[in-house]
């Protein structure tokens, strides 16, 4: 039974006890804040610090949707250099056990089917792609979850925020800033808090310290 009052640190540690074990010498820290993303995931390299912020517009989530959203910014770090792409994140929350929570996630947050991002180049899995990679055991859990979240996934879509989430890997004077599948680097040792984006007539801008490092399109073709 999914319980609805236990904290994002508790529900932090059931997911590295269970699914992230590799993660189990990181310092993880978990919060809540108002962001245009309803994730950020900030990460040294491993077994270092790990830093997820949730929107607080998630608080109001079924705690099913929030294991989603939680498992997702925990595969970013916990697959460091291996990956990049937000596609194969969600394959690694899928092969972990994780996807109907990811898919009650998805169904959340309206993405019933694939999310194109970076100009076709990646993509967040819809609730319908995850579905076709559950197995028997799995699709009974999700449907169950559904259920007691009174939630029945529509293609019409729903609520989305400026962009899915943000991703910020510090290494070695160096961080990469990964914005839905468009990634900039900066050098030197700029704060999470010095990060900014700013969405104007189609075009996201990408600031650290007050300085511009990139933009990008929020067309999704």
């Amino acid at each position: 039974m999914v319980d609805r009052h236990r904290d994002l640190q508790e529900l932090i540690r059931l997911l590295v006890e269970e699914a992230y074990p590799e993660l189990r010498p990181s310092d993880i820290d978990v919060g809540w804040k108002r962001t245009s993303f309803f994730g950020t995931v900030s990460w040294t390299s491993l077994p270092g610090s790990i830093r997820i912020t949730c929107n607080t517009q998630t608080k109001k989530w079924h705690e099913a949707a929030l294991l989603g959203l939680l498992s997702h910014e925990l595969s970013h770090p916990a697959q460091d250099n291996h990956s990049t792409t937000e596609r194969s994140t969600d394959i690694d929350v899928i092969e972990r056990g994780l996807g109907p929570y990811l898919a009650a996630e998805r169904a959340t947050t309206g993405k019933y089917e694939d999310y194109i991002i970076s100009r076709g180049r990646d993509r967040y899995l819809g609730y319908r792609t995850i579905r076709g990679h559950l197995l028997g055991l799995e699709l009974t859990q999700l449907d169950a979850l559904l259920r007691e979240m009174q939630l029945v996934p529509s293609k019409k879509g729903g609520r989305e925020l400026l962009s899915h989430e943000v991703s910020i890997r510090h290494s070695n004077k160096q961080i990469d800033i990964a914005v839905d599948g468009n990634v900039f680097t900066v050098t030197g040792d700029t704060k999470d808090s010095k990060i900014e984006l700013i969405a104007r007539e189609g075009i996201t801008r990408v600031y650290a310290d007050g300085q511009e490092i990139g933009s990008y399109s929020n067309s999704k073709i």
